[in-house]
């Protein structure tokens, strides 16, 4: 919907990832500068991405976004971070056994808000990250999505 509208509009497009998204909020709402934002991404796995506030940027991803099981999530290997999102409500058992002494905080609940999107969305313009609007395409940390049956 974006890009078609940024195409009539002849208007650039900024991409924003929702786990980032996500990770805002969760600083904004528990004042830590550390976040991992985890997301239920079914099949028994998760998506995933650490952020931190590092040297006065609004955001900065620690590592690389991923889809993998609870079990196998990137190990931050820093103290005092926030968990939030859907993905500690499905997996949180899990989630706090590899990574429960470096969590003080855990809000389950947050889910990401367009007002953080358009945060992150500004941020990224102001500092150069527009694309064209036909260059804009969606990223998915999962592209086999289907499920094929056999018999």
């Amino acid at each position: 919907m974006v890009q078609g509208i940024a195409f009539a509009a002849d208007l650039p497009v900024v991409p924003v990832s929702t786990l980032a998204a996500l990770a805002l909020g969760g600083m904004r709402e528990a004042n830590m500068p550390r976040v991992m934002a985890v997301m239920d991404a079914r099949k028994s796995e998760v998506y995933w991405g650490a952020y931190a506030q590092v040297d006065g940027a609004v955001i900065t991803l620690q590592g690389s976004e991923c889809v993998c099981s609870p079990d196998n999530v990137p190990d931050t290997g820093q103290q005092d971070w926030v968990g939030v999102g859907s993905g500690w409500g499905a997996y949180g058992e899990q989630l706090m056994q590899r990574l429960g002494e470096r969590v003080t905080r855990l809000m389950p609940d947050l889910e990401p808000r367009a007002a953080d999107v358009a945060r992150l969305g500004v941020h990224e313009f102001q500092q150069g990250a527009s694309l064209a609007a036909d260059e804009a395409v969606p990223v998915y940390l999962r592209n086999n999505v289907a499920v094929v049956k056999r018999e």
